[in-house]
Parts: structure tokens; sequence; C-alpha cells
């Protein structure tokens, strides 16, 4: 048992570190972007795309461009360079499609391909280290305009139907889960803590639905204050990022970023993006999300984008030894400045 004396010193010295962090925040921004700032565009433009994260590097991969054809080049990003590389073609190129990574390995699911290959069952993977495409066990149903998402060890695949399926990447085979409570297509998710969260919904505040593979049970949350299709979703420190997007009323593309925290269920807002990026791709990377392309309005023009936007977060994951620790800078130095504030 920790003796009485060791633990208020190390209270105390808690306490001294907590206020020399903040002292220090308060007059660094730390890396932290207070806007979204350009990074240099992608070599093509993109909409009803994909983009994952494997091994440091962003990938992006289908969808269609500004004619309306799809597109077959993949593209990866070096965040460090800030430089774009075709770095091969997809052998089924497709839009509008589910995509998730597992062990640095990235799985596709179904979507729309060329008008006589029938690929909303089609399921392939895709190696980045090797360029090599293997195709894997077929979808349950056929989907398009659809999301996969990471939960522990199994992707689950939701979109296009009330029916769930889970699959399991290490045996290559699928299984039904509970329905979701609605119908929905083009909705961003998120996996956090070993919850699925969809955030399904129109113009109107969306509804948020959260799925415990646990329980095999969904329940709604606290619904998303600005309603929206085609938005994009990225994690960062566990909470839920959701950006950009288009309303159904005429020339109406929002451009403001909505926080959601899965842990008492509330919505914050942040800084708004230059661009909507309607049907686009957002990811993170080391706490800076990037949104990429899709599709731009402006007035009554909506065109189709190769741009990129960053923003810097604050939060870092750092693994001293070998352990892993979150050091969210940006959260703590909000928290110093509303305690300085009030």
């Amino acid at each position: 048992m920790m003796r009485p004396r060791l633990q208020a010193e190390r209270r105390i010295t808690a306490h001294v570190w907590h206020a020399l962090l903040g002292a220090c925040l308060a007059l660094s921004p730390l890396g932290v972007d207070a806007e979204w700032q350009p990074r240099v565009d992608m070599l093509f433009p993109h909409q009803a795309h994909r983009a994952e994260v494997a091994r440091g590097r962003i990938y992006v991969l289908g969808g269609r461009n500004g004619r309306g054809n799809l597109v077959h080049e993949i593209e990866m990003y070096d965040p460090g360079a800030d430089t774009w590389s075709h770095v091969g073609d997809m052998p089924s190129p497709r839009s509008i499609f589910g995509a998730a990574v597992w062990n640095d390995a990235i799985y596709v699911f179904g979507g729309n391909g060329a008008p006589l290959a029938n690929l909303k069952s089609v399921v392939e993977r895709y190696d980045p280290e090797t360029g090599s495409w293997t195709r894997l066990t077929d979808m349950p149903i056929g989907r398009a305009a659809h999301s996969a998402q990471v939960v522990g060890d199994k992707i689950y695949v939701v979109g296009d139907s009330e029916r769930v399926d889970r699959y399991d990447p290490a045996t290559d085979t699928w299984s039904r889960v509970a329905d979701i409570p609605t119908f929905g297509i083009h909705f961003p998710t998120a996996s956090v803590n070993g919850k699925l969260y969809v955030f399904a919904g129109g113009d109107e505040a969306d509804h948020v639905y959260q799925y415990d593979p646990a329980a095999d049970r969904w329940r709604e949350r606290a619904p998303r204050p600005t309603g929206r299709g085609v938005a994009l979703s990225t994690v960062v420190g566990g909470q839920v990022y959701v950006i950009g997007g288009f309303l159904h009323a005429p020339n109406a593309g929002p451009r403001v970023v909505e926080i959601y925290d899965p842990e008492d269920d509330s919505w914050r807002t942040g800084p708004s993006t230059a661009n909507n990026h309607g049907h686009g791709a957002a990811v993170n990377i080391n706490g800076v999300i990037y949104a990429l392309a899709g599709e731009v309005l402006l007035g009554a023009v909506q065109r189709v984008s190769q741009e990129v936007e960053a923003w810097d977060t604050g939060i870092r994951t750092v693994s001293p030894g070998s352990a892993t620790a979150l050091t969210t800078w940006g959260a703590i130095r909000e928290r110093h400045r509303a305690d300085a504030s009030g």
C-alpha cells in the first residue's frame, strides 16, 4: 500500500505539472492550427472515393472524376514530404463503396463499377507494400453508398439496407448482426472504444446510432446539430469529427466541422473548412485531419475537386517504451483556457 506522504507528494507533483503545462500551452500553439491549411493538390479529381491510412501514408482509391468517369488510379500521399504519387490501379474501379484497413491491408466492399461490372457484392484486398490485389468472399448482399468500419478484430458493413453484416478478415467469413433502426445511404460512420457509430440523416438534425457488438444492440444518441448528406468523418483522440457534405436545399454546402464526444454524448464545433468536400474523404494521421477532394460547391457552381485541406487538432499519440499513451495537447489547452476565462 502506498504511504500517505508519497500519495500527497504525487498529487502535488501532478498539480504542479498540469499548472506548468497549462502555462506553456497558453503561450505556445504547439503546432495546433486555428484554421484549416491547404496542402498540395491530389494528382486527379475525385468524388465518391475512399481514403485509408496504412503505414503512415494516405491511400486514395476509386471514385469518379469531373467527367463522371471511374478513376482507376491509386494515389499515395506522403505527409512528411507533402507529395502525391501514382502507385497503381484498381483492377475493379468503383465508386460509392466501403473501405477499411486491417493489418495494413485495405479492404474494399461493393459499390458501383462499370455498367457491365456487377461489383455490389465483390470484396477485394489491396496490399500497399506489394501493390497486389486479392479477391475475397463476396458480401451476403449487394451494396452501394455504404460504409465499412473496423471494430475490434472485425469489419462491419452498414448502409444501403437495414441489414448489418460483420466480416472476419482472419477467416474470410461473414455473419449477420442486429439490424440498424433506419435505412440510409451516404452517411459517415466511426469506430470509438469498441463501438460503431452511424451518423444518419438529411436536412434536419441528424440521427446518431451507436452499435455495441458485445450486446449486439443499437441505441440512439444525441443528434448532430447540422443535418447534411454525403459528409466525411474521422476519429481523433476518441472523438468523431464530422466534416462538410451537402444540404438538400439549393446551393447549400456546409463547411462547419462538428465534433462528437461519445463519452458524454455531446457536440461542439471546430474550425470550418474552406470547401465543403461533399462525397469526399477524411482521414487522421497523428492528430492531423486531412479532407480530401470531393464535390465543391461555390455559389451555384458545383465541381469535382482535387484539393486537400489539413487541420492539426493538437492531439498526439506517443509511445513511451512499450506502453501507448494519448497526449491531448489541444484538449488540455482548451480546458486551461476555459478555466482561466471562468
